[in-house]
């Protein structure tokens, strides 16, 4: 075929992140709506009774009363149309109120000593590092390489928990190319399949422009390399 041509690509796992000293070796819980709730502000300290709730005992009890340092981005980010995508698909007050795009306004945002903004490409991570008790939205990879930090396991809306594994993207993946709903990466949204990561399926097929325009994605230790066989699953 004259119009065929190979488009090398890997799928990654964009999630929620934290560095919170007390919650090591933990995992940590939300949903879309406490995530969409930190960004809006109505969420603002580690201990808030919704965070409680969707947590295990051991969670509970190591929940610090400190407040949530959230970090966002003042420059384009393919990560950021990603998950804002995902709330604004899911939770009403997120669409009103900030949307979806590459660069948006948080209402955390008007809070100054609860907010960090940076304008560095690599201004998330460092952040994220250097200041106890923030919080963020990153690539999973990038975030599990530092033994401080943690990333969120996600609470689907059938009640299932989802993390952030090899596994997980690949199921998300393989149901993504079995669809056949092309390259629309924000109808890849809320699969019913039991162990599948949402935010996989958005980054699935999506660009990212600093990183020369190659789907980035991999989990730490692997880097598996996918192709679409005659059956359209994911190898």
């Amino acid at each position: 075929m004259d119009d065929a041509a190979l488009l090398p690509a890997t799928a990654l796992a964009v999630v929620p992140g934290f560095n919170v000293p007390e919650l090591r070796g933990l995992t940590l819980v939300l949903d879309f709506e406490t995530m969409a709730a930190i960004y809006l502000g109505q969420i603002t300290m580690w201990n808030d009774d919704r965070i409680k709730a969707l947590n295990s005992i051991e969670v509970v009890a190591g929940l610090p009363v400190q407040p949530i340092i959230v970090i966002t981005q003042s420059i384009s980010s393919s990560v950021t149309q990603a998950f804002t995508t995902a709330l604004n698909l899911t939770v009403p007050e997120f669409s009103a109120q900030v949307g979806a795009g590459t660069l948006v306004s948080y209402p955390v945002q008007a809070d100054v000593n609860r907010s960090i903004v940076t304008g560095a490409v690599d201004g998330i991570m460092s952040n994220l590092r250097d200041v106890r008790y923030s919080f963020t939205t990153w690539l999973a990879y990038e975030i599990l390489l530092s033994r401080t930090l943690g990333v969120v396991s996600l609470k689907k809306s059938d009640g299932t928990v989802v993390h952030p594994t090899v596994d997980s993207v690949k199921v998300a993946l393989n149901d993504y190319l079995s669809s056949g709903s092309g390259l629309a990466y924000d109808l890849m949204l809320l699969g019913t399949t039991k162990h599948e990561l949402s935010f996989a399926r958005l980054a699935a097929a999506h660009t990212h422009r600093h990183h020369r325009h190659q789907v980035k994605a991999q989990m730490p230790g692997r880097s598996p390399r996918l192709r679409r066989s005659s059956t359209g699953s994911a190898r």
